[in-house]
């Protein structure tokens, strides 16, 4: 007996017909979620775009957030020139926070300058460091200012970039 001629072949074909009738429309189907995902993030973006602006955050009184801003200062030393903290953290969150933190000269009037290592006496970097406390002591206007910088050093040993600490000042 030949199998191509075999009954069993011959039950087989009508389920691999549907088996490929259901592969086909499968393939319509997930073409079909495929274009739809794409309009659906189309519409999605200006959806969003808006949302953000009328967020409760943006209802805020500026002078509410400003107060929510100092309560984020730290209490237990001046504030450290480090950009995952406030005052600098509060900038990077959206331009409206960014606008209300550079605005509010009491954000910047305490600073805290980080130990130079010896081998940052490179210009690029001591630049860097300059300008970040230009725009600093700019943006605390006429507010009484609160300075500190440590060292790191012990009294027997001097510090070769100390001078340069004080330079950026």
């Amino acid at each position: 007996m030949s199998l191509s001629n075999s009954p069993i072949r011959a039950l087989l074909v009508d389920p691999v017909e549907e088996v490929v009738r259901i592969d086909a429309q499968i393939a319509e189907i997930e073409l079909a979620l495929s274009q739809l995902k794409e309009k659906r993030a189309l519409l999605q973006a200006p959806i969003d775009a808006h949302k953000a602006l009328v967020s409760p955050m943006r209802l805020v009184p500026q002078e509410i957030l400003q107060a929510i801003f100092l309560s984020c200062l730290p209490s237990q030393h001046n504030a450290l020139i480090d950009f995952n903290e406030a005052p600098l953290l509060l900038g990077r969150v959206c331009r409206h926070w960014r606008s209300v933190a550079y605005s509010t000269p009491i954000l910047w009037s305490s600073m805290h300058i980080p130990p130079l290592p010896e081998r940052s006496a490179l210009p690029h970097v001591l630049l860097k460091q300059e300008r970040l406390v230009a725009a600093w002591l700019e943006r605390s206007t006429t507010c009484p200012l609160s300075i500190s910088l440590f060292d790191g050093f012990n009294h027997a040993t001097s510090n070769p970039n100390l001078g340069k600490h004080l330079l950026i000042l």
